[in-house]
Formats: structure tokens, C-alpha cells, sequence
């Protein structure tokens, strides 16, 4: 679960893109740079938890909602859907 949240969090949210994209310009595999990306969002949560509030996207969570895919695009089979009609 925490590795499909670091995943999303490197497509749509800046610092963890920037920490990802330094990661393998240094020479890092893939799941290296994301399993490092974890960490941040870690300490996020316990800071959240530890202080009683809730989560308050930054001025720029406009970019971020838009890297997420239409509903309609999302594929569990991942096929195109099946043609309607005899």
C-alpha cells in the first residue's frame, strides 16, 4: 500500500518527484528511488497523527489532480472495453 502511495505521490507531487528524479541521475534502480520516497511520506503521516489534523494540500494540489487518469481510462484487464451491441 505505502509503495502505491510513494508511486502516485512521484507523478504528482513535486518534492517527491525531485527527490525521485535525483535518485536515478545518481545511478539508483526504480524501486530503490521509490522505496526512498516511502520515508518521506512516513514522516508526514506520523506528524499528522501526532498533531490531530488533517491533511492540507498545498496551493499547487490543482497540478497534482490532473495527473490523475479519468475513470473511464482505468482498466482493471487492462484490454480495450468490450464492443456493445449483437
Amino acid at each position: 500500500m505505502l509503495y502505491i502511495a510513494a508511486t502516485f505521490a512521484i507523478r504528482c507531487n513535486p518534492a517527491s518527484k525531485a527527490l525521485y528524479d535525483r535518485l536515478i541521475a545518481k545511478g539508483r534502480e526504480h524501486k530503490v528511488a521509490v522505496v526512498a520516497g516511502m520515508r518521506p511520506l512516513v514522516t508526514l503521516v506520523n506528524a499528522l497523527l501526532r498533531d490531530d489534523r488533517m491533511w492540507q494540500p498545498q496551493p499547487a494540489a490543482e497540478e497534482a489532480i490532473a495527473c490523475i487518469p479519468p475513470r473511464s481510462s482505468l482498466s482493471l484487464r487492462g484490454g480495450s472495453p468490450p464492443a456493445s451491441g449483437p
